[in-house]
């Protein structure tokens, strides 16, 4: 359980509402190749869910979901 989200106390009856990038599955504000192994795991694995790269929410990780993550990496992290 959270005691604390952003700096502010939260309790059990507290709504946690924040925003990220496409491709930023551990939602630590940046889209890095961590974020690539949690995608790469669920893609392997046939899961689902933002935490592991089914980040257009189609009930399954795809290639559709590797296009939204390397276009936030390459936007965030230009070469």
């Amino acid at each position: 359980m959270y005691t604390e989200w952003g700096g502010m106390p939260v309790t059990m009856t507290s709504i946690l509402v924040m925003y990220t990038y496409y491709g930023d599955a551990d939602m630590d504000g940046d889209v890095t190749p961590n974020d690539y192994g949690l995608f790469a795991n669920g893609f392997e694995s046939g899961l689902k869910g933002w935490l592991n790269g089914d980040f257009d929410y189609d009930g399954a990780v795809t290639t559709n979901d590797y296009g939204l993550f390397a276009n936030a990496f390459n936007v965030l992290h230009p070469s």
